[in-house]
């Protein structure tokens, strides 16, 4: 059985910023849904592993002015015989988070790959400050490829990017993510009046951006 767990963060105690915090390595992200998306499929050949343990779900709502019940459904669509390549899950953040009031900065965080692989997709988290991201491969030469550009992020209109071609990477390339955060009066998105000091942590008023990277690698198959 699958149990469904609300997970309480106390940064004082746990060290934990914000929903989502969940380390450079999680168990296994397994994708994610929107309203523009509401459907996640790994290309032909790949497949999650699920391993003994808890699955949970975390939930973003928005307002839209009544109340409603929040009833969301998942379910999981098993494997085929020919999906033998498992994906795994990494996870990009700035760690520790701040961002000063009135304050646009860009903020890199690099990945370096400790196996050969291929990127198969991308999965981009954030709140209300953070306003662009880039990811990029670099690979022993130093020369860069561009995985995904996105000039003006809205996590209401976001979606997971799958390549159409997975990207090959070797081990002791790099991958890096740069995020654009814009803490000014400029900012449409800025749910405070003035600007605000933000920190890593639960939106609306700080943030936890993150960008989750869906890598297979080539020796386990």
């Amino acid at each position: 059985p699958l149990r469904l767990l609300r997970v309480l963060i106390d940064p004082g105690e746990s060290g934990y910023e914000s929903m989502g915090d969940v380390g450079l390595t999680p168990s296994g992200s397994l994708g994610a849904l929107t309203r523009v998306s509401p459907r996640f499929m790994l290309p032909d050949g790949f497949a999650f592993d699920l391993p003994r343990g808890d699955i949970v779900i975390e939930t973003t709502s928005e307002p839209i002015g009544r109340d409603a019940p929040v009833q969301p459904r998942v379910t999981f669509i098993s494997a085929r015989e020919s999906d033998t390549r498992l994906v795994e899950a990494r996870t990009l953040r700035i760690v520790p988070l701040r961002i000063r009031a009135g304050e646009a900065v860009t903020r890199e965080v690099t990945l370096t790959l400790d196996r050969e692989c291929d990127i198969i997709g991308v999965i981009v988290k954030g709140g209300a400050f953070v306003r662009a991201i880039d990811l990029a491969h670099h690979d022993a030469t130093g020369c860069a490829s561009a995985i995904i550009a996105i000039s003006d992020f809205r996590l209401s209109l976001s979606e997971p990017w799958l390549l159409a071609t997975p990207m090959h990477a070797e081990a002791g390339s790099t991958i890096e993510a740069r995020f654009g955060f814009d803490n000014t009066e400029q900012n449409p998105l800025q749910p405070a009046k003035p600007p605000r000091d933000v920190v890593g942590g639960l939106p609306p008023d700080h943030e936890d951006a993150s960008v989750v990277i869906l890598l297979s690698p080539r020796n386990a198959r």
